[in-house]
């Protein structure tokens, strides 16, 4: 393998997979729900660099509880244990930086709170501009470096399938975290959330010889989103046991304003995927008009109608309907916050769908299933 020549697919083929990918597995990448990505993709042929960031925004966050304990090991690594719904689940605090957790240049911490008490479930290291900026400079040294790169596209797919093992294997203890950090529920993230973030991972280790991203020898900066950052901690403490190069993936978290705002403008990425809200968004387009012209890719908030027709099976129409404004609290691409329903079945209709939302419940996400 020659390092620093990546074979790329062109943005309209990436387009392309990424719609079949959807409609054939309904999969997410495991950043779709809890982590954010910049993809560092550093393609360095004919005197072309680039780079991939992909940030995922949330607005709900966890808690039960936390216990801060001595930091083990190193100055620079920060975990606290968590107990929650009695299992004791330790949690990086950190920033993941070329392997890692290390403290924040500023010194700064913010908190990750409970969906329904709004109390302090725990403090991590919040990023700034200086630490994306060290974060950028690891990902390219280790792109540079060929200890990813250099890598046969056999090793890169072990390594995901590593990853994808051990997410598995401690399937409970992220599904934990993740119900008590974003106020998911526990069917959600049982059924959905981390089952189809492993699978994702074992789609792209199929194709790690054949697309872009991680998967391809690119390496990677997070920003994971503030609200619930804890998943995504959790999983970079995963990413080393998997066996990952130092530098390969990197995570700093904090806010939109800061760290957010330092990538949109950062001169080294080249590429920007976000998943969020339509006025961040735009923000990032006028953020890449005027920095290096970073080529943007946007998933913004849905407003997606359901249409019932006359002859529709109402039953299903209602659930389904009920489903599609809830589902996620409502924030996902394709969110279904309008129903136009035919004027004959309209006011069966509306009584039905009245009934079936005050049935829907508020409370611990653990405990409604």
């Amino acid at each position: 393998m020659v390092c620093g020549d990546l074979h790329t697919v062109a943005p309209p083929e990436l387009d392309l997979m990424r719609e079949r990918h959807r409609a054939s597995s309904h999969a997410r990448s495991i950043d779709s729900h809890s982590l954010g990505a910049a993809y560092l993709q550093q393609k360095q042929h004919n005197g072309l660099s680039r780079l991939y960031f992909v940030d995922h925004e949330k607005h709900v966050p966890g808690n039960l509880g936390f216990a801060e304990p001595p930091v083990p090991n190193s100055t620079k690594t920060r975990i606290s244990q968590l107990n929650l719904n009695g299992h004791s689940i330790s949690v990086p605090t950190g920033l993941f930086i070329d392997g890692e957790l290390v403290t924040s240049k500023a010194g700064n911490v913010f908190a990750s709170q409970h969906p329904s008490t709004g109390k302090d479930l725990v403090r991590i290291q919040e990023g700034g501009e200086e630490d994306v900026d060290e974060a950028v400079k690891v990902a390219r040294r280790t792109f540079d470096d060929c200890s990813w790169t250099g890598t046969s596209p056999l090793q890169r797919a072990k390594l995901l399938n590593n990853l994808a093992d051990i997410l598995e294997k401690n399937a409970k203890e992220i599904l934990t975290l993740e119900c008590a950090d974003t106020g998911k529920t526990l069917s959600q993230c049982s059924k959905l959330d981390v089952p189809v973030s492993i699978g994702t991972l074992r789609y792209f280790a199929g194709w790690a010889d054949k697309i872009l991203a991680l998967a391809c020898g690119n390496t990677i900066v997070i920003k994971s989103a503030e609200a619930p950052p804890l998943s995504a901690l959790k999983t970079c403490e995963y990413i080393q046991r998997a066996g990952f190069p130092k530098g390969v993936v990197n995570l700093v978290s904090g806010y939109g304003k800061t760290v957010g705002n330092a990538i949109a403008h950062h001169m080294d990425f080249y590429k920007l995927a976000f998943t969020g809200s339509t006025a961040t968004g735009r923000s990032i387009v006028k953020a890449s008009a005027s920095s290096n012209v970073k080529k943007v890719t946007l998933e913004l908030g849905g407003k997606s109608p359901n249409i019932v027709f006359a002859d529709a099976n109402l039953e299903k129409a209602v659930e389904w309907s009920a489903w599609g404004i809830n589902m996620n609290f409502g924030q996902t691409c394709h969110a279904g916050t309008r129903i136009y329903v035919h004027k004959s079945v309209y006011d069966k209709f509306l009584n039905a769908y009245t009934e079936r939302i005050r049935k829907s419940r508020l409370g611990t996400p653990s405990k409604l299933g």
